[in-house]
């Protein structure tokens, strides 16, 4: 398990586990879903962030941050 995870990245982190149906540890926070899903995993697992976040992130903003860190900083600091 990874340390020093703050609770978005493990939120983050537990959607693709969830989304590509492994064991969270499998999901390192610097992992590229294109490297392991696609853009079909990752259009779902946008989708169900914004659901877990209860967020309305448009998924361009969204799209070109591919790993786990990345992700969980733009709900951390959401575009205004």
């Amino acid at each position: 398990m990874e340390t020093g995870l703050n609770a978005t990245e493990r939120t983050v982190r537990s959607v693709w586990a969830e989304v590509l149906q492994c064991e969270t540890s499998a999901i390192a926070v610097d992992m590229d879903i294109m490297d392991v899903g696609g853009s079909v995993e990752l259009i779902q697992i946008i989708l169900e962030l914004n659901e877990a976040f209860d967020s309305e992130l448009p998924l361009d903003v969204l799209l070109d941050r591919t790993t786990v860190r990345s992700m969980a900083a733009v709900f951390d600091n959401p575009p205004r």
